[in-house]
């Protein structure tokens, strides 16, 4: 009997433990995402209030930038949209003086469109500048099915340009596997952690160089772990792109895809209807990185760009930076990783204006 209590109470212990600490963390931040206490409405309130925080990166990047437009009452004349490789632009870099950055990780395509969504039925509405980083990977079919959420506000505004070019809605299924994923638990165990600690999770003095700081104008300032790195670090970091294939669902998604060109054409043929200034960003790949998509795997990343450039002279719009670090002379140790260029380096990158017929 005594036996059976122990193996009882142990069952009853392992599965209190997986309820607390894997399935609530799964399940409890729904409810929880739009309130007050949640860690990106904290995050969004931040911003709003153009304070200088710094933060532990895992979190809703995204619903962040819902939450900022949706409750922003300032006109900006410059915008930034784009994934992680377009964050450091500030006003510093871009000479912009009234500018905020609303770039999110990972950014597809369609986050792209949705961003620029946002602010269009926002009440500030659109910027009179627009400065779009595009990814390579952005113009690939394939990413956008892998890692999409349908947006009420990219069928919106889709359906202004137009409405024949709507996606399928593919919303459960990826939200499912953003539930489950990785960052999501990490994520919302902190936010249990906080809530049951009740303390502070976004600080306004640093308190610990591993946290990442973000500026008054939306812009990223990385934490130690990715400034602070030797150049042997650094080195290893890019190298595990090619060895270790990090990074390979971004990678092996640098393909040319009809769809995506069309659909770029009509964001920017309707951009420029609507009076704004679009320039275009394109963040260098280390010369590794470089190398290895271009020459050892083949991929169209030169096409991607001499496509990029060609759009633009049609639409008479400014493309700055390139894929090719070549064309500044970068090194390896100019970059933090595989895919981004350091601070240090990006005022080079941003003062090139590329033009069509000039790609390696």
């Amino acid at each position: 009997m005594k036996r059976l209590i122990k193996q009882g109470s142990l069952f009853v212990s392992i599965l209190f433990s997986l309820v607390l600490f894997i399935v609530l963390p799964m399940i409890s931040i729904p409810p929880l995402i739009q309130e007050n206490h949640s860690f990106e409405a904290r995050i969004a309130k931040s911003l709003l209030q153009f304070q200088t925080f710094y933060y532990d990166p895992n979190y809703n990047e995204k619903l962040v930038q819902e939450l900022f437009i949706r409750n922003n009452s300032t006109s900006f004349s410059t915008v930034v949209i784009g994934s992680s490789r377009g964050m450091l632009l500030d006003s510093d870099i871009t000479g912009e003086t009234s500018i905020f950055n609303n770039c999110v990780s990972g950014a597809t395509f369609e986050d792209v469109i949705s961003l620029v969504g946002m602010y269009y039925t926002s009440s500030t509405g659109l910027p009179k500048k627009l400065i779009i980083e595009i990814s390579p990977w952005n113009m690939s079919e394939t990413l956008s099915r892998q890692k999409y959420v349908y947006n009420k506000d990219y069928e919106q505004l889709y359906s202004v340009i137009n409405a024949d070019m709507l996606p399928a809605k593919n919303f459960n299924l990826t939200y499912l596997k953003n539930l489950f994923s990785s960052q999501s638990f990490r994520r919302n165990c902190q936010i249990l952690l906080d809530l049951f600690f009740n303390h502070s999770i976004v600080y306004f003095e640093k308190i610990d160089d591993k946290y990442y700081t973000k500026y008054p104008d939306g812009s990223l300032g990385y934490g130690s772990k990715m400034t602070d790195c030797t150049s042997e670090e650094i080195l290893n970091k890019i190298n595990s792109v090619v060895i270790k294939n990090e990074y390979s669902t971004y990678i092996n998604s640098i393909v040319m895809d009809g769809s995506k060109e069309h659909q770029l054409d009509l964001l920017t043929n309707w951009l420029i209807d609507q009076g704004i200034d679009v320039i275009m960003y394109l963040a260098p790949f280390p010369p590794t990185v470089y190398d290895y998509i271009v020459y050892s795997k083949n991929l169209s990343l030169n096409k991607i760009e001499e496509h990029l450039l060609l759009l633009a002279d049609k639409y008479n719009i400014t493309v700055r930076g390139s894929y090719n670090p070549y064309k500044n002379n970068l090194k390896d140790i100019d970059f933090y990783d595989g895919l981004h260029v350091s601070k240090r380096a990006t005022p080079t990158v941003w003062n090139y204006i590329a033009r069509s017929g000039q790609i390696r």
